[in-house]
């Protein structure tokens, strides 16, 4: 599995072009790897179904003080006021990123539609997907902080 699969790439792109555009910062993808469940999580992790015809999970994860950075430069506020909206700024980040995503890969003829964001507060969870197919754990560093996005769907099986 690499960064340029037909799937995962769309998911780096979006999660590179969100924080680009609302957050003014630099994401870099630095690895990808086939897992069998989400481990490890930081400090905030959001997830969110794909529904319909293709089926699967997105994972979010983010540690609080990048997640602050993010929050406050989209809130133009300072990042000593935005810890009130760091659950719904961990739950915006997966929506963004699974939108955009979801509109490149609509493209392909790789359909599935979004649920809601449900966001866990705190780290160390394993998030262990009710499903047959491959996950990927792709690995970023923003502003030397990890940032990391989990997917798993019938489409990455066999790639």
């Amino acid at each position: 599995m690499n960064k340029d699969h037909t799937i995962v790439k769309p998911f780096i792109d979006a999660g590179i072009e969100t924080l680009s555009t609302m957050a003014m910062l630099d994401l870099e993808c630095v690895t990808v790897s086939e897992v069998d469940n989400f481990e490890d999580t930081l400090d905030y992790t959001s997830t969110m179904g794909l529904c319909g015809e293709n089926e699967g999970l997105l994972v979010v994860s983010v540690g609080q003080d990048l997640l602050r950075k993010i929050v406050a430069s989209m809130l133009g506020e300072e990042e000593g006021n935005v810890d009130g909206d760091l659950v719904d700024g961990a739950g915006e980040l997966a929506n963004m990123i699974g939108g955009a995503a979801k509109g490149t890969l609509a493209n392909t003829g790789y359909n599935f539609e979004l649920s809601i964001p449900a966001v866990i507060a705190g780290a160390k969870n394993v998030v262990t997907p009710q499903t047959q197919s491959n996950g990927v754990r792709i690995e970023c560093a923003c502003n030397g902080m990890p940032f990391v996005i989990g997917l798993w769907s019938e489409g990455l099986n066999g790639d």
